[in-house]
């Protein structure tokens, strides 16, 4: 009997250790963006968009943009709406983004295109301008058409989900253009696009300070965005979910340790505001729009670490103390279970004596 309930013990001690071998893990998720799509029969998830957006003089806009990209196939391609039908495209620079995050981290105590690059005709859909930069093919569409959009993107080698058609609708009936960005042909057989992709800069004229956002009503999981946004003061952001908060504002010192953030830091845009936010599809129902703050008051968050116990240990981390009270559970159970055993072999052999 006793070996019964030693056996007992070590199928209840072995299934728990096995759900504690790995570490305690919160949920994970996976974005699909909806304005990326990847190419044909592949999946694709996009964990985070970062963007700046900055105000310059003149009326115009320059939106720096990067995706980071998780996909099973070498293709895919991003549509991204403008206001104007000169939109430019650019290459940006690489080491913004990681530039930005630094400085605003909390402080601690091949192949050209066919057809001269036209595409199919489609007198519904007018390609303003195409042009390669490094391995991307760049184009600039206008359309009053989103169906028509959308059949021009397929026909001519860029991903484009048919949900388009719908979404796209706010935007050509406003006469805005889109640009839309995919992997020049020839570069299929390298491996599955993975990774951040380098900055593009489009640059356009608007009327209103706008960072589109619609298109990502298209997307299957919720979305990690992060939008910078640099004017000659702070900006506040304003959008239909309230999902985005500001996290850093200031204005821009010295950038002699930021070069790539102080080519884009230009005289009467030196005022630098943040804002994170994770957003569910649904909730998205408009771009998000950029307005004077208040005032220009600064933020600067503070991380306050932890100190080490009396002994000169570190704090325990919440993974360590989840663990510690699942192990806690876990004995006391396996006592419980060998207790109630051995009062049951006790009985047993009192009744073998009788």
């Amino acid at each position: 009997m006793i070996g019964i309930v030693f056996r007992r013990c070590a199928v209840v001690l072995a299934l728990s250790l096995a759900a504690l071998a790995g570490p305690v893990m919160g949920p994970a998720w996976a974005c699909g963006c909806g304005a990326y799509s990847p190419g044909h029969g592949g999946r694709a998830t996009v964990p985070m968009e970062t963007a700046l957006v900055r105000v310059n003089a003149d009326g115009t806009e320059d939106v720096y943009l990067s995706l980071s990209v998780d996909s099973t196939v070498r293709t895919g391609a991003l549509l991204f709406p403008v206001p104007d039908k000169a939109a430019t495209v650019t290459a940006g620079p690489t080491g913004l983004f990681g530039e930005l995050a630094t400085l605003t981290a909390p402080s601690t105590t091949n192949q050209a295109p066919r057809n001269g690059g036209k595409g199919a005709p489609n007198h519904r859909v007018t390609v303003v301008n195409r042009q390669q930069i490094g391995p991307l093919d760049v184009v600039t569409l206008s359309s009053s058409d989103p169906a028509a959009l959308t059949q021009w993107l397929q026909g001519n080698g860029f991903s484009a989900k048919p949900a388009l058609a719908a979404a796209a609708r706010p935007y050509t009936s406003k006469g805005w253009a889109f640009v839309a960005v995919r992997l020049r042909p020839g570069g299929e057989a390298g491996p599955a696009l993975s990774g951040t992709l380098d900055p593009l800069r489009i640059h356009f004229a608007s009327k209103d300070v706008v960072y589109p956002m619609r298109l990502s009503a298209m997307a299957t999981e919720p979305e990690q965005v992060q939008v910078y946004a640099l004017a000659a003061h702070r900006l506040e952001l304003h959008s239909d979910d309230p999902g985005m908060t500001v996290s850093w504002a200031g204005p821009l010192g010295q950038l002699s340790a930021y070069p790539d953030l102080a080519k884009v830091a230009v005289a009467g845009s030196r005022y630098l505001t943040r804002y994170d936010g994770r957003l569910s599809p649904a909730s998205i129902t408009d771009d998000f729009h950029f307005s004077p703050a208040a005032s220009d008051a600064a933020l600067r968050p503070r991380v306050v670490e932890d100190q080490p116990d009396a002994y000169g240990g570190d704090p325990p981390s919440s993974d360590h103390t989840v663990r510690d009270v699942a192990l806690g559970v876990l004995a006391l159970t396996v006592v419980l279970v060998f207790a109630a055993g051995l009062v049951r072999w006790q009985a047993y052999r009192q009744r073998q004596s009788g």
